[in-house]
């Protein structure tokens, strides 16, 4: 990743002409790049000049999606599920399973996984509307 080079439209974007005229040519195998740069350029400054950029917080509609998923991150770690995670290997053993700490984690671990392999296929067929409510009622159910 360190040695890629910066696109050439960010380059241009960032003023930067000298070094997207060498990555032009280093990705086109010519010196003559000189049309896409100025193409470039062009579109570049058709698009800043037709769109006037309104701060994402005075946007009514975003903001509303940011509180949903926030609200949704919130929910996320109120189920508990990190709670289980962290004390794996202390409920198996109040639970008295006697298996090995890591054997506990990987039993954890696998049931996870294979959950989301169904859930992924659960949500492909069923709305996530119904999915979200169903599972929340019974996480609300938990405490």
């Amino acid at each position: 990743m360190l040695t890629l080079h910066e696109t050439p439209n960010w380059l241009v974007k960032k003023g930067r002409f000298v070094e997207a005229t060498e990555v032009l040519v280093h990705f086109r195998d010519t010196e003559d790049v000189s049309d896409e740069l100025d193409e470039l350029t062009g579109s570049i400054e058709r698009k800043s000049s037709e769109v006037a950029q309104e701060p994402i917080f005075k946007d009514k509609g975003a903001l509303k999606v940011v509180f949903y998923m926030s609200v949704m991150m919130m929910i996320n770690q109120l189920c508990g599920i990190n709670v289980v995670l962290t004390f794996t290997v202390s409920i198996f053993h109040t639970a008295g399973v006697s298996i090995r700490p890591q054997l506990a984690g990987l039993c954890v671990g696998l049931v996870m996984f294979v959950i989301t392999i169904i859930a992924t296929q659960t949500i492909r067929k069923v709305n996530r509307r119904p999915l979200l409510f169903f599972s929340l009622f019974f996480c609300s159910l938990c405490f």
